[in-house]
């Protein structure tokens, strides 16, 4: 697993799965889910995360990390 936090969109994006990414579905207000052509889970993008998570993950993968 690997983990992305982008300040400048405020968005973080948690890679769980091996392969091409061959369908994206919004799944819930700011909560994205991308999927193999196998159907299984690749990554997961939160978006807004400050004022989605309310911080937490921020705590736990801080900015400076990513980088």
């Amino acid at each position: 697993m690997s983990a992305n936090y982008a300040a400048e969109a405020d968005a973080a994006y948690l890679r769980v799965g091996e392969g091409r990414i061959a369908r994206t579905e919004e799944v819930m207000p700011g909560i994205v889910l991308d999927f193999s052509a196998e159907g299984g889970l690749v990554g997961i993008e939160l978006i807004d995360v400050s004022r989605t998570v309310a911080g937490g993950l921020l705590r736990v993968f801080p900015p400076d990390a990513a980088e």
